[in-house]
């Protein structure tokens, strides 16, 4: 609604650092509390605010995201440009919803054209079978498992053979999962403290114990042009599309 008003409104972005977020405990000492009365004015600051932005900026990553990162990007351009096209279709799963595997020219733009100017590759970093695990752990039929005929949520991971592809991007995205944890539970802790009779871990246990994740890889292929459309927002093109004309920075669904 924000966004929709004539009024103009301002905020500023917020941020905290990955060693606050990894430092915050359950202990009582003074140290802690007011480390988290420090974190959660932060908390209140990105969301609970009549002009909070809704966003949270986790800044002063460790080496292993560094490390992480300058492995996952070239894999993913060496996925999206060096496969052979059977091997990619191989990993285009339709019966998903596209939502896991690869994915390229099935997302839909304005004037129902379709966006080829990016490729996406999905997965679920926590589990390659989320029925088959969560039958085990909770000793359920998979038919009786909610969700179960969810296929773009449900469907088993796939996987190219490609040299450490795999187990970077469960690397990354379990650190991500990790991360959107460590914030859920200063969310757990602000609401608390606004609502009496608050579920105490309400959203940060479910996250945790959920295994119903999703992570999404982009390579945004080489752009051929950039123009300005007559309301006065940048059209681009990648080199897999005919002309600039075809595509706007909308992305509709």
């Amino acid at each position: 609604d924000k966004l929709c008003t004539s009024t103009p409104f301002t905020a500023e972005l917020v941020s905290l650092s990955f060693q606050e977020l990894s430092s915050i405990h359950d202990g009582d000492d003074a140290n802690n509390k007011m480390m988290i009365e420090s974190l959660l004015h932060k908390i209140h600051q990105a969301y609970g605010e009549d002009n909070s932005l809704g966003i949270l900026i986790i800044k002063d990553m460790p080496m292993a995201y560094t490390t992480l990162r300058s492995k996952v990007l070239p894999l993913a351009q060496q996925f999206a440009t060096s496969l052979s096209q059977a091997e990619l279709d191989s990993m285009t799963l339709p019966e998903a919803d596209f939502q896991v595997g690869w994915s390229y020219g099935n997302e839909r733009l304005d004037k129902n054209r379709m966006d080829t100017a990016k490729g996406s590759f999905y997965f679920n970093p926590l589990t390659d079978n989320i029925l088959g695990d969560i039958s085990l752990r909770d000793n359920l039929p998979l038919d009786a498992i909610v969700g179960s005929n969810n296929a773009a949520y449900v469907t088993p991971n796939i996987w190219p053979t490609m040299e450490g592809f795999e187990c970077s991007m469960k690397d990354m995205g379990k650190l991500v999962h990790n991360i959107g944890l460590g914030v859920a539970k200063l969310c757990d802790l602000y609401i608390a403290s606004k609502c009496p009779g608050y579920t105490q871990h309400k959203i940060s246990t479910s996250l945790s114990k959920s295994l119903y994740c999703k992570a999404r890889l982009l390579h945004y292929f080489p752009v051929d042009g950039l123009q300005t459309s007559n309301d006065g927002d940048d059209i681009i093109a990648s080199s897999n599309t005919s002309t600039s004309n075809d595509y706007s920075n909308w992305c509709g669904w």
